[in-house]
């Protein structure tokens, strides 16, 4: 068993990790980052989501029949 070599690079980075929440500013850039990542990018997934659901039928279908389902089916 050899000993442990520590990478001074590497215990600094962890070193800065582990405290940057006493250094942590809200500034503009990273209000807006984690509003898209936040807000704005799980709206966009659900709506898309929503906009797509129940769109096509899977169940028993030929292959001549279009997996799109009839508008008024789609409604309910």
């Amino acid at each position: 068993m050899g000993a442990l070599k520590l990478d001074p690079a590497v215990e600094n980075f962890d070193r800065v990790r582990e405290s940057s929440y006493k250094t942590y500013r809200f500034t503009r850039r990273t209000v807006i980052s984690a509003f898209i990542g936040g807000v704005l990018l799980p709206a966009t997934v659900y709506i898309l989501s929503e906009a797509t659901d129940r769109r096509h039928n899977w169940v028993a279908r030929l292959r001549s029949e279009p997996l799109t389902r009839p508008l008024e089916e789609s409604n309910s």
